[in-house]
């Protein structure tokens, strides 16, 4: 099940740069609990969604995460070092709120 439901985006555009997004709010579920947090939407599809912290198993430190939708709905969760171990998933050490 995907963590974002980008069908629930609400925002408006905002072009900077020439370039045009929109920011908004979007519905996402971890660990079967759905709240709507901050997001932004760009043409090609992808959504990008902020509002959550990470921790990594071994630590107790709680880093600011966002997750990401490419515009296939591959997702993918960001925060703490740039790891790409095979052996742990990000997404499953989401949690709603700050840090």
């Amino acid at each position: 099940m995907a963590a974002i439901n980008k069908s629930t985006f609400q925002g408006l555009p905002v072009t900077d740069n020439g370039y045009t997004y929109y920011k908004g709010t979007v519905e996402v579920t971890l660990r079967g609990e759905t709240r709507r947090v901050e997001a932004l939407r760009f043409t090609d599809g992808a959504v990008s969604a902020s509002g959550m912290f990470g921790r990594y198993r071994t630590s107790n430190r709680k880093w600011c995460a966002r997750i990401s939708s490419n515009a296939n709905g591959a997702e993918s969760a960001q925060f703490g070092r740039d790891d790409r171990s095979s052996r742990f998933n990000k997404i499953d050490a989401l949690w709603f709120g700050q840090p």
